[in-house]
Parts: structure tokens; C-alpha cells; sequence
């Protein structure tokens, strides 16, 4: 496979032990589907795939089943398959954000026995502190974030900078340096979403070194429901 957003590209014949090796546009490595784009729409149409048939299992099995029962199931057996490695991927176009809600939204009708139109899946959601799908990888994001700025990781040194001005009325004392970007693709890379969102927040948070304080706080300041 070879990655690269170039309208021409030439193709090259690779080999390993006299076995020509095939080329193709997509490929799952550890549970991520990786394109020649480097776009998200084959892992999310694979992970939305494989949700709604789980969810499909648990709406014949557990029919009868009391709310909490269902919202346990879900937590525990759904929920996973749509945030495995969701630090590494992370869509920005509506199309791909809604089609992740939309399972959530047909959870939450199938936990509550509600799937009546005049009834909002956001007001269910609410009901059960179920936060969207968006707002739980932003929390994640950032406590991987916060893990590697308080680590002497390598990374840190090479991509997490002290910003060259800091507004003393404006910004935090731990604002990062922004990295340009030309392309979508590194724009909405998770290195920049995790600087974007790491700068916007308030002073007291970045400055706590303790991961679960960090989690607390952040999930206080976006009211947000493990």
C-alpha cells in the first residue's frame, strides 16, 4: 500500500522471498483499517458494521431485560467496538460523525423501549448519561495527551513545544506551540487535535499532574458521563 494524497502516482513492484506482493488500497493492522488516503470512512463503515450486528444480538437477547441490564450490556459489549484505538482515529466530516451517533442513538431507543419519533435519542441519552461519541474521544484524547506531556517521552521534546507567546489574560501557562498545516489530513491528526484541545483548556487543569484528577476535571468542565 502506498499512502499519498498525490493525483499521480507511480506504482512500484515489490517482492519478499521471490513473492510479489500485492498491492492494495486498504489494510487492517492491530483492529485499524489504514487507506492509501489515509481517510477513515473503511474503518468506521467496519466498526458501525460490526456494532449494529452486536447490537442486533443483544435486541433478541435481552428483550425482556430491565433498562440497566441493556445500558450495562451496551457499556460493556457495543460501546468498545465504536472507541477501540479512537486516539489514533478521529473523523472531522458530519457525514462519518453521524454515522457513529446513529448507533448510539439506536442504542440508547433500544435501552429505554422508546422508538417513538417525537421522542429525541439526545433527550434518552441525557436520561442515561450517555455522552455522544464526539465529546468521549475528545475526553480520551486528552488524558492520552496529558500522559505523554508529563512524561520524559522523546515525542514530548520533539512535537510538544512551549508556545512562543503566551497570553497572560488569554492563555494557560502550559500553552503548546501550534503546527501549521497545509493538508486536512494533518490538521485533523490527532498529534494537532490533542494541541488544539490541550491550549483551550483552563490553567488549573493542565497544570495537575495526577491522570485521574485530570479526567475528573476535564469531564466536570465538558459535562461529560463516563
Amino acid at each position: 500500500m502506498s499512502i499519498t494524497k498525490s493525483f499521480t502516482v507511480t506504482q512500484s513492484q515489490y517482492s519478499l522471498l521471490s513473492q510479489h506482493l500485492e498491492h492494495v488500497s486498504s489494510y487492517k493492522y492491530l483492529g485499524i483499517h489504514f487507506t492509501d488516503t489515509l481517510s477513515w470512512n473503511d474503518h468506521i463503515e467496519y466498526i458501525t458494521s460490526s456494532a449494529l450486528k452486536t447490537l442486533g444480538f443483544l435486541r433478541r437477547t435481552l428483550y425482556l431485560a430491565p433498562p440497566k441490564t441493556k445500558l450495562l450490556a451496551y457499556k460493556t459489549i457495543v460501546l468498545p467496538k465504536l472507541e477501540y484505538a479512537c486516539t489514533i482515529w478521529n473523523p472531522h466530516q458530519t457525514y462519518l460523525l453521524q454515522r457513529l451517533e446513529s448507533v448510539q442513538n439506536k442504542a440508547v431507543r433500544f435501552i429505554c423501549n422508546n422508538y417513538s419519533p417525537e421522542t429525541s435519542a439526545s433527550a434518552l441519552k441525557a436520561s442515561n448519561n450517555l455522552s455522544a461519541l464526539e465529546l468521549r474521544r475528545k475526553i480520551t484524547r486528552l488524558c492520552f495527551f496529558h500522559s505523554i506531556y508529563y512524561s520524559d517521552s522523546p515525542f514530548k521534546s520533539v512535537y510538544c513545544r512551549p508556545a512562543s507567546f503566551i497570553s497572560h489574560r488569554l492563555d494557560h501557562s502550559r500553552k503548546l506551540e501550534p503546527i501549521f498545516s497545509r493538508t486536512n489530513t494533518f490538521l485533523f491528526s490527532p498529534l494537532l487535535l490533542c494541541i488544539r484541545d490541550w491550549n483551550t483548556l483552563p490553567d488549573h487543569i493542565v497544570t495537575d499532574s495526577n491522570p485521574i484528577s485530570f479526567r475528573d476535571q476535564c469531564s466536570l468542565l465538558y459535562n461529560y458521563s463516563p
